[in-house]
């Protein structure tokens, strides 16, 4: 099956890439800290574990054998 080509050269669109990057940002600023939350919420399982595990190998490492 042969790839089908559109030709969009004559498509305006009412918006530039400035209006675009406003945007963006705004909605960053609206919705940032939901997002700081959901990341925090994703991540900080794995930074606990990371911790966890850290501390358990310098426990080990440091003890003392006798």
């Amino acid at each position: 099956m042969a790839a089908v080509t559109a030709d969009f050269s004559g498509v305006t669109l009412p918006f530039g890439v400035a209006d675009m990057l406003s945007t963006a940002t705004s909605f960053l600023g609206i919705y940032g800290p939901w997002i700081l939350l959901v990341l925090g919420v994703i991540f900080s399982p794995v930074l606990y574990g990371l911790v966890m595990k850290l501390v358990s190998y310098a426990a080990k490492k440091n003890q003392v054998k006798g």
